[in-house]
């Protein structure tokens, strides 16, 4: 069950879905046992309720003793779950290259994060993937301001070292502009062998007056 609930939460079917489709199948199973029960004993002739007992109710805890796992249940299941393999799931995504880096902040999680007092605590998430869109880093951020996410940035690169990886030689971001000082200062393999140009360096020069009309 552990493995469909999270495939269920990866495709953004929470604890509460989810309980009500358990409950749906056991029901479902419960209906089709009941069915084979009794179309058994027409087979062998036997009818009427002298003949025939009736069939286990669904939630009958001596019978089939149907028991969907709570909203809850399957919520505090999914947080020890997580928490005993965090571990690994830190370490398989520690060891994602970042050859290609592609930096970004998102919103769309916060429209389904609760706040203190009706006030949300982080303003958005901070995503790092790599050249195969996989999520090498994340980080929720209670400002746009590139500062809180300077140790994180930082880390990644010592880990790319450690494990063999090549560091960093390519970055997007949406805003370049204002985001290259700070990115060149942080990631330093992103200034290696690197000429700068301006959105002119390809003209010439102008060397004469042009009277434009």
């Amino acid at each position: 069950m552990m493995w469909k609930l999270s495939s269920g939460i990866v495709r953004r079917l929470g604890p509460s879905p989810f309980s009500e489709m358990v409950l749906e199948l056991q029901s479902k199973y419960h209906a089709r046992c009941e069915l084979a029960y009794y179309a058994a004993a027409a087979h062998y002739g036997r009818h009427g309720k002298e003949q025939i007992p009736a069939f286990s109710a669904f939630n009958d805890p001596t019978g089939f003793a149907g028991s969907p796992p709570s909203t809850g249940y399957l919520t505090a299941m999914y947080t020890d779950y997580v928490n005993a393999h965090r571990i690994y799931m830190d370490h398989a995504q520690a060891a994602l290259p970042l050859d290609v880096a592609k930096v970004d902040h998102t919103f769309d999680v916060l429209k389904y994060m609760g706040g203190v007092k009706g006030q949300k605590i982080w303003k958005a998430e901070y995503n790092v993937v790599n050249q195969f869109e996989e999520v090498r880093a994340e980080c929720l951020v209670p400002t746009k301001s590139l500062s809180v996410v300077c140790t994180k940035l930082q880390d990644i690169q010592k880990t790319l070292k450690a494990v063999g990886h090549l560091p960093t030689k390519l970055l997007y971001t949406d805003s370049p502009q204002v985001e290259q000082g700070f990115h060149e200062a942080i990631t330093e393999s992103l200034s290696v062998n690197v000429r700068h140009v301006s959105t002119w360096t390809d003209l010439p020069p102008l060397s004469e007056h042009v009277h434009l009309m």
